[in-house]
């Protein structure tokens, strides 16, 4: 498998782990996704030609100039697109189109495993159902309750 194809599936374990820890009840089972997570994380670096002591490093630096995570704040504005809103758009499907929505990574975050979220397209009358399962995200497109067949090629 080319290093680029092993560097995007070793992203994906990652996400897949940090889904696992959140699930994780017991202190044990909470270290053992956090060591699968670590490993991930070793390997990504590892595979990109870099040193764990240079991303330590790098960690404690960023610590240092913008603080930690340890007291559960987290910026909002630096997430992904990069845009500044106000902490419901961060967290919701935010309607850009007549038939688009973006969704944050941060929402699934959020979501609870196996139960789904919808969002409505007012302009094609039908609703996008994601489920997040421990090991994917599950889109449904559905009209008046009924599922549609849709190419989405």
């Amino acid at each position: 498998m080319p290093d680029l194809q092993v560097r995007r599936f070793l992203v994906s374990k990652l996400v897949e782990e940090a889904l696992e820890y959140r699930e994780a009840v017991t202190k044990d089972h909470k270290l053992e996704e956090l060591a699968d997570a670590f490993e991930i994380v070793r390997a990504l670096v590892e595979s990109n030609g870099m040193e764990m002591a240079d991303l330590i490093s790098v960690a404690d630096a960023k610590r240092e100039k913008a603080g930690g995570f340890d007291e559960g704040i987290v910026l909002l504005e630096t997430s992904i697109g990069g845009r500044k809103a106000d902490l419901e758009g961060q967290f919701l499907a935010q309607k850009v189109g007549p038939d688009t929505v973006e969704i944050p990574f941060t929402f699934f975050g959020f979501m609870e495993l196996d139960k789904p979220m919808t969002v409505f397209l007012d302009e094609h009358r039908v609703w996008c159902s994601l489920t997040l399962r421990k090991d994917r995200i599950v889109v449904s497109i559905l009209n008046d309750g009924q599922q549609l067949q849709l190419d989405l090629s």
